[in-house]
């Protein structure tokens, strides 16, 4: 049996100098859930960047009563938009790392689906006009057959580059066996890869009196940087105990200007991991250290009082 790949760019905020673990997954807690929890976000329509999202067209005799029922059924689904992994190598992969991994300093989450969830929720995108309806006989049996399909899993061809696959599911969570639901707006995935974007771990220069650009050495940081965010993923889905048997690669592209991509290798990511621990170890013993230090000149500090008031008396 086949199994279908998918994609799903992401961006991430980070800093230069002074992310650590914490900080980092501050800035990026949603990012953070897909890793811990092996899940993807989906939302209402409403909130996409496309205003013509699940709209569709009617003939002025179907009546409001109808209109308004389907309205209030695309109220109650959520979808959670995602590429098919065709997309990785065409020119339309290039425009999805612009717009949706903050201009490619992001990252793309390459997965799968369990047959059960993609099989029921999965819909291919259809890239098309608007679905007119020129009675009330043919709403109905949209909102009654199909699902509301051709309605929410259509888009303009102008989109179709994003070559777009569509989990779509009631708001309150997707039904699982003994009467349990998966939590709302969550969807489930299997992680494969993480792939770094060509501009990631890049800052623009602040010292205005660089003389020369040195491009090897911005790429040195950048690759710093990239296996150090790498290693902040890598220990989150270590510690989620899903990946257990056979973790998800990362890679990284060979530099910011090339579409090559190279495999960072699992023992650079856990040795990174161990000398941020370690680092963090250090830090932890460092602040120990000084609040002993205070906790003593405290209690010095209180005999001295306690002494000059005998002093007094």
């Amino acid at each position: 049996m086949k199994i279908n790949e998918y994609s799903k760019f992401r961006d991430l905020n980070y800093g230069k100098d002074d992310d650590n673990f914490e900080n980092f997954w501050k800035k990026n807690k949603h990012t953070k859930s897909i890793f811990e929890n092996s899940e993807l976000f989906a939302q209402n329509y409403k909130k996409f960047n496309d205003v013509d999202e699940c709209v569709y067209l009617v003939d002025k005799s179907i009546s409001k009563t109808l209109t308004d029922k389907i309205y209030n059924e695309k109220q109650e689904n959520v979808i959670c938009c995602f590429s098919s992994s065709k997309i990785i190598g065409t020119y339309g992969e290039e425009l999805m790392w612009a717009h949706y991994a903050n201009s490619s300093k992001g990252i793309r989450i390459d997965f799968t689906i369990d047959k059960e969830f993609e099989d029921i929720y999965v819909k291919k995108v259809e890239y098309k006009p608007k679905k007119q309806f020129n009675n009330g006989a043919q709403l109905k049996e949209e909102l009654n057959n199909n699902k509301l399909e051709n309605i929410m899993c259509r888009k303009s061809k102008a989109w179709a580059y994003e070559k777009e696959h569509r989990a779509i599911f009631h708001k309150d969570g997707i039904p699982l066996e003994e009467g349990k639901k998966l939590e709302p707006f969550i969807f489930p995935i299997n992680i494969k890869a993480i792939t770094f974007g060509r501009g990631c771990g890049f800052f623009p220069d602040k010292k205005p009196d660089v003389e020369a650009y040195d491009f090897k050495q911005e790429q040195k940081n950048a690759e710093k940087h990239i296996l150090k965010i790498a290693s902040f993923i890598y220990k989150v889905l270590k510690e989620s105990n899903k990946y257990k048997d056979s973790m998800p690669e990362f890679y990284r592209y060979e530099d910011k200007y090339s579409l090559k991509t190279i495999k960072i290798e699992e023992n650079e990511l856990s040795k990174e991991m161990k000398k941020i621990q370690n680092k963090s170890q250090d830090k932890i013993q460092k602040l120990s250290q000084k609040i002993v230090q205070l906790q003593k000149e405290i209690v010095d500090l209180e005999k001295e009082i306690v002494n000059l008031k005998k002093a007094k008396q």
